[in-house]
Order: C-alpha cells, then structure tokens, then sequence
C-alpha cells in the first residue's frame, strides 16, 4: 500500500488510530511504575519491555485496527472520513474581520482586488510599485509572525526542560543513614587526601634533602686547591739548552775585568 507524500497523518491507520492510543496507554504505564515505586526507583532500559508489552497489548487491538482502517476511508472504501477533514469554514472573527472596513496586512489579496476595482489602469508603473509594496509588506508582516510564534514555543519548551522534579521526602530513619553513610564517605575520602599529602611531602623532602648532600659534594670539591705546575726557564748568560736555578727576574752578576796577563782589574763603584 502506497500513499501519496505528506499525506500518512491523513490516510495511514496506524498514525490516525493506533499510535495515539499507544502513546497514552505507555504514558499510563510510566505513571504506575512511578506510583508503585514511590517516585525512588527510575526506569531504565531493562524496564521498558515490559511496559510497552502492557501498552502494546492494550492499543493494538482488533477493534482499534478495524477502526482505524475504517476512519481513513480504506475499508470499507469511502472517502467522507478524509474529505471532511479538509472542509474549511471560515471562523466567525475572521468574517467580521473581512466584513467591517479594516483591512489586516496579511490580508493582501483582498487589498489587491480592492486596488484593481479601484484603480482602472492596472498596468500603470506607480500602480505595479504600489501593488508590489503592499505584497512585500504582508509577507514580511507574515514571516514576522511565524518567527514570533516559533521563538515562543522553543522558550516554552526550554522553560520545560530546565524544570527539575522534587525528590519524594524519605522517612526520618533513612535520611539519618543517608547522612551517616555519607559523612563516612567524606572522612575516608579526606583521610585518603591527607594521607597522600602526607605521602608527597615526605618525597619532595627527601628529594630536598638529597640535593643537598650533592651540592655540599661539588663546593667541597671546588674549594680543594689545584697543585701549581713549577714553570721552567733558561738563564739568558747561560749555555745553549742549560738550566738556571736563579729565580725568576733576579739581576745577572757583573762579569769581572780581566786583563791580559790574568790579573783582575777591580774598578771603583763610579764605572761600575
């Protein structure tokens, strides 16, 4: 069975006569589980085929499924269920509203045959302006409207959402376990931080400590002394390759006059 598109909220059985009935019998279903668990208990996925087993038995029904065969005209055929629907009447604001002199903006086809009667030169250029602004005027005047309506329904539906139900009150004796159980829960929890801060000052500690001994180690390494290697120098008057054990930057003796026969001459400090 083949239906045209758009058209299953109209013509399908299961969407005009069985889904409905579905939807209200599982939402009855929730509502006793709730009630039989006294609010304590939520449902979970393993609760859900067995309420939707009791929905399910209860909405799709023999009766349910001729009924809804015959509301969309399939059997026995007859298409008055589905036409009736798409009969429309005009509301009786709506009437007063066309009937009395004022013209809404979203009633700009009723403004155009107006403009036509009216004016007989329909091809006029300001006539084409005039008849093209007031159509630009109801359709924004329209869109404005859906957009003020949609803006509506998703603060509606979020004002939902954000609303959380009240907890059912426990009795005295199980609040005060509660409380006990959870005032256990938070000293083991602040005996297991402190231990572990505990844990973690005592490392930090003993790394200190550690680095310490070793910076001790290198400043007394440091501190030691270096042997000064004895810098060797040859005299200046001294032979080729000798060695000198005069000390460094002392004066060279003056060498004796000798004359020829061997005598030492001793001058006076003068020409020294």
């Amino acid at each position: 069975m083949v239906f045209p598109s758009h058209s299953t909220h109209t013509l399908q059985p299961l969407d005009v006569s069985i889904f409905g009935p579905l939807s209200s019998y599982y939402s009855s279903e929730l509502s006793r589980q709730q009630q039989r668990s006294h609010g304590l208990l939520p449902v979970v996925k393993a609760d859900f085929y067995g309420l939707f087993k009791s929905a399910y038995a209860s909405s799709f029904t023999a009766a349910n499924i001729m009924a809804a065969f015959e509301a969309t005209g399939i059997w026995p055929i007859d298409r008055t269920p589905v036409t009736t629907k798409f009969n429309y009447t005009t509301p009786p604001e709506q009437i007063d509203q066309i009937g009395s002199s004022h013209l809404s903006p979203a009633d700009w086809k009723r403004t155009q045959r107006l403009l036509e009667q009216v004016v007989k030169d329909n091809n006029d250029v300001l006539v084409r302006k005039l008849t093209g602004a007031i159509h630009r005027a109801s359709v924004q005047n329209k869109l404005l409207q859906l957009e003020n309506e949609g803006s509506l329904t998703s603060l509606n539906t979020k004002n939902k959402r954000t609303k959380r139900g009240r907890r059912l009150p426990l009795n005295k004796q199980e609040a005060r376990e509660k409380r006990e159980i959870d005032k256990l829960v938070r000293e083991k929890e602040k005996a297991e931080k402190a231990a572990k801060r505990e844990l973690e000052k005592q490392q930090k500690n003993s790394e200190k400590a550690l680095q310490t001994s070793q910076k001790g180690k290198r400043k007394a390494s440091k501190a030691l002394p270096k042997p000064k290697k004895r810098q060797k120098r040859s005299s200046r008057g001294g032979p080729r390759g000798g060695r000198s054990d005069e000390p460094m930057g002392a004066p060279s003796p003056t060498p004796a006059r000798v004359t020829q026969s061997g005598r030492s001459v001793n001058l006076p400090s003068k020409f020294r």
